[in-house]
């Protein structure tokens, strides 16, 4: 009896998840789902532990095995070849996920000082100079860089006291943020210290706080700068005016525009078709009262997953820690320190040292490590493929922000 090497394509993912077996193209992003019958899950539990098997030509001739074999030539996801005395097995084997970034591996190593290696996980810092006394919604810097309602405004001594021991161009870039950030009576001072420690500083502010002086500081200290236009305080005429000063004075700010209605972003798209050479991005507000708003724009549908286009590094980063938070620390304008401003503080920069809050939050923290392993992602068979968690999900009290169980 011939007996023939079954195998999945080394660019090709496989998860299996009960009744369901899911194959990931990470060439042309092509995704085949297959339900798995009595007849499939011998062989299915087999290519989960290995993903070349030795099978003979009776179990491959079988009707059920057989058009499996046939979806994944034409998916070009897997094949057989035949397996005799001088052929060589194909070389596939599971992919052992090999995370250098893991902390436990510089914790357990003692031939390293920890307190150095601490310092290179950070990679991003928010700092939230100072705030605004009113804010229709409160909470919306949670989910992503807006006002901060805060009468505090950050200590300049302690702040630069805390970020001391940042090695010189230590975070690739560092955001300021929070309310009139220009007006912190001791910006120039922090600006100068910051530069010793970033390669980029950003600016993040609401185009109804930016004033027509600060053209000419941007020019001169050449940062970055992002125009936060929230759709609900959208005046015409103060935006047409505010675009032409930055247009005059040859300043190409990035704009981000933010809605939490259907007719919100219907005008924010409207407005982005002015911006044909400037970077602009619609982003969504969850409010409390816009849910089936976000069903409609934000949840994740079976047809987007090709869209992500994930290469095999990407979907193994996912299952290790979170992207959109690993090595991003926030400064509010209190002086609290946070991983995400959705979880609780990990200390003071008026009290903490920066290594032991690095510490704490890879050893203790909630953020960096915030991954899909929960119900319902952990027993769904798109777990990996689905973007890490975000924000959305806190304030939406909702671990999925998807149709993926509808589809099934």
């Amino acid at each position: 009896m011939k007996k023939f090497w079954f195998y999945i394509e080394p660019y090709v993912l496989f998860f299996k998840k009960g009744e369901k077996a899911l194959f990931y193209n990470t060439l042309d992003y092509t995704i085949l789902k297959i339900k798995i019958t009595p007849e499939l899950l011998e062989i299915m539990e087999k290519l989960e532990e290995n993903k070349c098997i030795l099978l003979e030509e009776s179990v491959l001739l079988q009707p059920a095995i057989s058009t499996f074999l046939e979806q994944l030539r034409t998916h070009y996801l897997g094949d057989k070849i035949i397996a005799t005395a001088a052929s060589v097995r194909p070389a596939l084997f599971q992919p052992i996920i090999n995370n250098q970034r893991e902390f436990r591996r510089v914790t357990k190593n003692e031939s390293v000082k920890t307190d150095t290696w601490v310092m290179d996980y950070l990679e991003e810092l928010y700092i939230g100079l100072n705030g605004v006394v009113e804010e229709k919604f409160p909470e919306c810097y949670k989910q992503t860089l807006y006002f901060i309602k805060s009468d505090y405004c950050l200590q300049t001594s302690a702040l630069l006291s805390f970020l001391e021991n940042v090695p010189d161009l230590q975070i690739n870039q560092i955001n300021l943020f929070g309310g009139d950030v220009l007006s912190h009576p001791d910006f120039n001072t922090i600006l100068r210290f910051l530069r010793s420690k970033t390669h980029r500083i950003h600016l993040f502010y609401c185009y109804d706080y930016w004033k027509p002086e600060y053209n000419i500081s941007f020019k001169e200290e050449n940062y970055s700068l992002t125009i936060i236009v929230p759709l609900w305080e959208y005046e015409e005429e103060l935006f047409n005016k505010k675009k032409l000063s930055f247009e005059k004075s040859n300043i190409s700010p990035k704009w981000v525009f933010l809605v939490h209605t259907e007719a919100e972003y219907t005008k924010a798209i409207q407005l982005v078709s002015d911006f044909s050479h400037t970077a602009v991005k619609v982003i969504p507000i969850y409010t409390g009262d816009n849910l089936e708003f976000f069903k409609a724009y934000v949840f994740t549908e079976e047809t987007d997953l090709t869209e992500f286009q994930l290469n095999k590094r990407e979907i193994y980063t996912r299952q290790k820690f979170n992207p959109r938070d690993f090595g991003r620390l926030s400064i509010l304008p209190d002086g609290k320190i946070y991983a995400n401003v959705n979880f609780d503080n990990l200390g003071e920069i008026y009290t903490d040292h920066i290594q032991t809050i690095l510490y704490k939050e890879l050893q203790e923290g909630q953020s960096w490590l915030r991954i899909r392993d929960k119900a319902p992602c952990r027993d769904c068979v798109y777990q990996w493929l689905c973007p890490p968690p975000s924000n959305y999900e806190i304030a939406l009290g909702k671990y999925n922000l998807c149709h993926l169980s509808e589809t099934e």
